[in-house]
């Protein structure tokens, strides 16, 4: 069905960035304190030091803990080589049995190990890396059939010209249902694999339905592989070899990892480290493969893997396990790789930022804060131009130009005065948002609603004037395209946060004041 302008313009232009001076109402730069200083490898440094504003990091501090944003639990930021910033919150460990995945309810602390879903692929690629640097693979370019010569049968001429890249990549082009059927369903492939008498000839039997490197799906078999491939190869299982090359040259003691059956490692999954041992692996992966000093994975399979080898759009791409992603807003680009799991589970590594940013959550059965977190308040704290550029979005999200704004009468409240004025945004997919409330009191408001092109050319630019409703509690509402179109002033800073549901769809804007 044909998405109408108004479903796409908010479905698909979601999340933006606020520049204004950010106002908390809890606000307390104080409780930001440096990380503890421990034996585990890390130096601690401050947020000074580094040139990263805590104030930013302090609203969004708060509005974790107030729980504007759910199920957070931990941030931590590694910069030119510190451990700089790390927060822990309060939330529920992962239960896969039970209601929404919440299982015990915890203190999460620096010691506390964190479920990374897939998080563990990226790992997984790493070691894969490895193998292929100690010897014990020779080439990428490899046929997956050589390993596997118990299972010739399963192998027809299309399946024969899989290579190790391809499962890499999610290339594969085998037939998997894991991103169709829902986790809590045993039909889904991964959870099969945890059913079936044997898991890598359940993964080989599944038929070819697109060339091998034509076409991307994610598929936690291909990882499944790819783990089988390194035990294999080295005689090690996998989780006998991350011990050794991997997590004992790390200095990491606390790792638990999930097995399919006694001679299978899950390689996919549901990996539990230390938050501080991931940001760990993130540091590694900017440092050119080096930690303290010792080379973990080489810098050549550090840059081939985490290239887009499969691009989306202009921005995003995949590479070997890891994802990849420009961040762009006013004049600023910032590149990253990052590896990231169900839940909210997050490794960024921003090399033009010298920084790693690290977040564990628990958002397995709620949609994840952790994109909005990231724009509104980590970039903006690590680069200071990362910020609205006001004349672009003018331009492409035109608007009358001949508006006037009347100041509320004083009998009108402050929550509903604050409202009036020029807001404007700029969405995930580049889409510029104009608001102009020209009229408010405290029942009624006059609106004009602009918004720009969308990239990929669903829409053109436009404009609207609307006559809106004002409730008690300081939100403005009106309608377009059957669609509900609300309105408020955020609580902890002034921006205007938006909010388009239509049948069971909601999505939210953020809008700067002009």
């Amino acid at each position: 069905m044909k998405k109408s302008l108004f479903t796409f313009l908010f479905s698909l232009s979601i999340i933006s960035v606020s520049c204004t001076k950010e106002k908390s109402a809890n606000q307390n730069v104080s409780t930001i304190r440096m990380p503890m200083q421990t034996d585990d490898g890390w130096y601690a440094g401050n947020l000074s030091s580094a040139g990263i504003d805590s104030q930013k990091l302090q609203i969004m501090v708060d509005r974790i803990s107030d729980s504007t944003y759910q199920n957070v639990h931990s941030v931590l930021i590694v910069k030119q080589g510190k451990l700089v910033f790390e927060h822990y919150f309060p939330g529920y460990k992962f239960n896969y049995e039970a209601k929404d995945f919440r299982g015990e309810f915890t203190n999460f602390t620096l010691n506390t190990i964190h479920n990374l879903a897939s998080v563990t692929k990226s790992i997984t690629s790493i070691l894969f890396g490895i193998a292929v640097d100690q010897g014990y693979i020779d080439d990428v370019d490899e046929k997956l059939f050589k390993f596997f010569p118990q299972y010739v049968s399963s192998f027809d001429s299309l399946k024969s010209t899989i290579t190790l890249e391809h499962l890499l990549t999610m290339t594969s082009g085998l037939q998997w249902n894991e991103q169709d059927v829902f986790y809590s369903d045993a039909e889904n492939d991964i959870i099969q694999l945890f059913i079936v008498p044997d898991p890598v000839k359940y993964i080989l039997s599944k038929p070819v339905i697109h060339l091998p490197g034509s076409e991307f799906y994610y598929n936690g078999g291909n990882t499944n592989l790819l783990g089988e491939v390194i035990q294999e190869a080295s005689g090690l299982r996998l989780d006998a070899f991350a011990k050794k090359y991997l997590f004992d040259s790390l200095g990491i003691s606390q790792v638990r990892w999930i097995y399919i059956n006694s001679d299978m490692v899950y390689a996919s999954g549901d990996l539990k480290l230390r938050p501080r041992d991931m940001a760990k692996i993130g540091y590694f992966m900017l440092n050119d493969g080096v930690w303290q000093s010792k080379q973990i994975v080489s810098s050549t399979w550090i840059e081939k893997s985490t290239g887009p080898y499969v691009r989306f759009n202009a921005d995003e791409g995949y590479g070997y396990q890891w994802w990849v992603k420009k961040y762009v807003l006013g004049n600023a680009s910032i590149h990253s790789f990052a590896a990231m799991g169900w839940g909210g589970q997050n490794i960024i590594v921003l090399p033009d930022l010298e920084a790693v940013v690290v977040l564990t959550a628990g958002n397995y059965a709620t949609k994840s804060p952790n994109d909005e977190i990231i724009y509104r308040y980590i970039l903006p704290a690590l680069h200071e131009n990362f910020k609205y550029d006001y004349e672009k979005i003018r331009n492409e999200a035109p608007i009358l130009t001949t508006f006037a704004i009347i100041k509320p009468a004083n009998t009108v409240s402050s929550s509903i005065a604050r409202l009036s004025g020029h807001w404007y945004g700029r969405g995930d997919y580049s889409i510029a948002d104009q608001l102009v409330v020209e009229r408010i009191d405290s029942t009624t408001a006059s609106v004009l609603y602009s918004w720009g092109d969308h990239p990929r050319g669903y829409f053109k630019n436009g404009w609207v004037r609307r006559n809106a409703q004002v409730d008690s509690d300081g939100r403005i509402k009106f309608t377009l395209d059957s669609a509900t179109l609300t309105f408020e002033i955020d609580k902890h800073e002034d921006v205007l946060i938006g909010y388009y549901q239509k049948g069971d769809a909601l999505s939210k804007l953020i809008m700067n004041r002009r």
